[in-house]
Formats: C-alpha cells, sequence, structure tokens
C-alpha cells in the first residue's frame, strides 16, 4: 500500500533588492519496515514559493525511485492558483496531462473553481466541473455544476447554504484587551483545498478539530498565511487566532 505525506510548506518574505538565504524542504523519503517506501520532492520559484510536488516510489527490483505522479502549481498577478497534476508514462517517459483546476477570487473573496480533465483524443483540457462560493459573515452558499459537452454549457447541479449561528459567552480569568489588532479574517468557508488567515503578523494560529485535537499549530511570518488542507478529513474545524490579548475563534468547513 502506498503511503501519502501532507506537509505544511512555509515559506519567508525576500525583500526587495536584497538577497536573504532561506531554508525549504528539499524532499521528504517514507520508510516501511526499514526500506524505502514513498518519496516527495518539492521545486521553488525564486522568491522560495513551492512550485511543485513530485511523488515517486521505490522499485526494490531495480533498486531506483519511480517517477509516479506531480502536481504544479501556479499564480497569476491576482493571486488565483491554478493546480495541474500529471502522471508519468512509462511508455514516452513523459509527464502526461491528467487533471487541472483552477481558483478564481474577486474583490468580495468570494471564490469559484472549475476542474479540466485532459482529453489525449483532442489534446486539449476539457471542463468537468465548478463550483462557486459566496460568503459573508453569517452564511455561504455553494452552487455546483456539470459540464454539458452537447448544450457547451455550464448545467447546475447543486445548491448548498451553510448558516452560522453565534452565542455571546463570559470568559472569566482572563485580562481584558489593552491593544488594538484587528480581528482575524479566515477565507474561503467552506475550504477545499486551502484557507488564508489574515490578521498580523506575529499572531499563533490553532486548529483543532471537533474533538479538541490540535492539528496544526504555526506562528505567522506576515498579515497573511496560507494553509494546506487538502489532507484534512472533510468536518468542521476550529480556528483560534491570537494576538497579544486578543482572540479570534471562527469555525470552518473542510468539504
Amino acid at each position: 500500500m502506498k503511503r501519502k505525506i501532507f506537509l505544511v510548506l512555509c515559506t519567508l518574505p525576500l525583500w526587495a533588492n536584497a538577497q536573504q538565504t532561506v531554508q525549504v524542504l528539499d524532499s521528504v523519503v517514507s520508510y516501511l519496515n526499514g526500506n524505502n517506501g514513498a518519496k516527495y520532492e518539492y521545486q521553488y520559484d525564486e522568491k522560495a514559493i513551492a512550485i511543485s510536488e513530485t511523488y515517486c516510489y521505490w522499485n526494490s527490483s531495480s533498486n531506483t525511485w519511480v517517477k509516479n505522479s506531480k502536481c504544479e502549481y501556479q499564480y497569476d498577478d491576482n493571486n488565483n492558483k491554478t493546480w495541474i497534476t500529471f502522471y508519468w508514462n512509462g511508455s514516452t517517459n513523459k509527464w502526461a496531462e491528467n487533471k487541472k483546476r483552477e481558483y478564481l477570487y474577486n474583490s468580495d473573496k468570494n471564490q469559484a473553481w472549475i476542474t479540466f480533465y485532459w482529453n489525449n483524443s483532442s489534446n486539449k483540457w476539457v471542463e468537468n466541473k465548478k463550483c462557486e462560493y459566496q460568503y459573508d459573515d453569517n452564511q455561504t452558499i455553494e452552487t455546483c455544476y456539470s459540464w454539458d459537452n452537447g448544450a457547451h454549457a455550464w448545467i447546475k447541479t447543486s445548491t448548498a447554504q451553510y448558516n452560522y449561528y453565534y452565542s455571546s459567552m463570559v470568559i472569566t480569568g482572563i485580562s481584558p484587551p489593552t491593544n488594538t489588532e484587528q480581528s482575524a479574517t479566515i477565507f474561503p468557508n467552506p475550504a477545499t483545498n486551502h484557507i488564508t488567515v489574515k490578521a498580523t503578523a506575529e499572531s499563533i494560529i490553532t486548529v483543532t478539530n471537533i474533538s479538541g485535537i490540535i492539528i496544526y499549530k504555526q506562528v505567522m511570518t506576515d498579515e497573511n498565511t496560507t494553509i494546506d488542507v487538502s489532507s484534512w478529513v472533510s468536518g468542521v474545524y476550529i480556528i483560534s487566532v491570537e494576538t497579544g490579548n486578543n482572540r479570534t475563534v471562527s469555525k470552518i468547513i473542510k468539504s
């Protein structure tokens, strides 16, 4: 059985007109009963942002690592993200396109993503599924579509609505805030592959599942931190962002 390892890659900012050496994750190797199991290799751009991840498995017969799959990450000027997955074609010794997902955001932080599959007959990407999300403080609306090749149009398949309900709670034994940091903002919600936390630099992010178990904890290096949630089990999670004496607690849904 192949085992997958999911890691959160953290990058440090590089200041303009200055050089800075940062430590990045080069590869991860898993061992099964003392033997090589799987290897993940990471590639970065000049700003130390991860742009691809390659998965290999160990072939005990040839004693070599064998390429299996690869995922590439691309970003446009508006920070919209596209990831493309490939599989290794042993016949041609080349990477072959497999699946693509494009993420789009607007000024209101609403999100849409579209998945495509690679059509070998036509040698082009073909639309497959689209989901749109609209957010406000108390509600998220998810609308999903499938692509109709005959009509060349998106056909609505489902609509889901998530309502958030809040109640007041008195906390004792804690001094009132003495600073004026802004509350944290977390989006998108629901999330599929990643979430972004916007807060004051050096804030502490803590994520727990509904059982109260901490699954993620990180100190923010700047005002925006992206967290990979693709490996999280679907469900509800609690995110706490602490800045000095201020604490923002939010609930997100991993779809």
